[in-house]
């Protein structure tokens, strides 16, 4: 979602994005697994200067750490250690945009 709103003569927003994904089998192993649900917000807030856009972001605020998908080992998987891809970390940035 997104709400936009005036400050004097600029424009600014504030945008939020929430996704969520519920749990699911994994048969990419020899057994099935399942990885459990997850939630991953976001937020981003900034001013628009005629061309220029300032902004600040969070993806992943909550610093969730998804199991995207199953890797299949190239040799044996360790008891107890499942080898998985994952999301990124929380990350926080700014962001200056020029529209020409």
């Amino acid at each position: 979602m997104q709400y936009d709103f005036d400050i004097g003569a600029n424009q600014a927003f504030i945008n939020a994005d929430f996704g969520y994904t519920s749990d699911a089998l994994s048969r990419s192993n020899s057994e099935n697994r399942l990885r459990p649900s997850y939630t991953v917000v976001g937020a981003r807030a900034g001013l628009k200067l005629q061309d220029w856009e300032l902004a600040i972001f969070a993806k992943n605020l909550l610093n969730e750490h998804a199991n995207y998908a199953d890797v299949i080992p190239l040799g044996a998987e360790l008891p107890g250690r499942p080898r998985f891809a994952t999301n990124r970390p929380r990350t926080i940035g700014a962001e200056i945009r020029y529209r020409f």
